[in-house]
């Protein structure tokens, strides 16, 4: 990646032991009774070479799990510019502006229960 490349990464920080061991997690959790999330652990972790580039934005969306069931989902986006020397660059305003909403059609539909 180029310095001022970017780095986008949407998310809806859905941490899972199945997935992740909790130790790796970057939020998420509580330490000492205070909520860890997960932005704060991503800003911590990029901040050596990254810089977050606006605001993270909300971006929902659907899951079809079945015919007649539907997961609705908020993720949250973030993009982050890698450091380099010299790394100016400008972003037009609406940059981080759209958000979308879709449903995945399913491939067979005897694949999933009624």
């Amino acid at each position: 990646m180029n310095p001022g490349g970017l780095l986008v990464i949407t998310s809806p920080y859905t941490w899972s032991e199945e997935f992740t061991k909790k130790e790796e997690w970057l939020g998420g959790y509580r330490d000492a009774g205070e909520p860890v999330w997960t932005l704060d652990g991503l800003k911590e972790a990029l901040a050596p070479h990254f810089r977050m580039v606006g605001e993270p934005r909300d971006v929902p969306f659907v899951i079809r799990e079945t015919r007649r069931k539907f997961q609705h989902t908020v993720a949250e986006l973030t993009a982050w510019a890698l450091m380099g020397r010299g790394d100016y660059f400008w972003l037009p305003v609406n940059f981080m502006r759209s958000s979308c909403l879709q449903t995945n059609p399913l491939p067979n539909d005897k694949e999933y229960s009624q």
